[in-house]
């Protein structure tokens, strides 16, 4: 969760810089500074994909199977 944190406040970094660079016309910083946001959005995604998974139930129910339970054998009386 500690990593989604700072990833999320990396990429709002660099996207300020990236607006920055926009507004005065900077255009050797404009695709490095894109490129990393893009990265780190990348990341950002992918990791709140895995903490979604983590902390959403799981769907362990049981599904009866179609046609009923087969019979079940009887165990040999000893």
């Amino acid at each position: 969760m500690i990593r989604l944190c700072i990833y999320a406040a990396l990429m709002t970094f660099f996207a300020d810089m990236l607006r920055r660079a926009v507004k005065v016309h900077a255009d050797s910083l404009l695709l490095p500074i894109a490129v990393v946001v893009l990265v780190f959005l990348f990341l950002v995604i992918k990791h709140t994909r895995k903490q979604w998974r983590r902390i959403r139930p799981h769907q362990t129910s049981f599904i009866r199977p179609r046609g009923g339970f087969p019979a079940q054998r009887k165990r040999d009386i000893r």
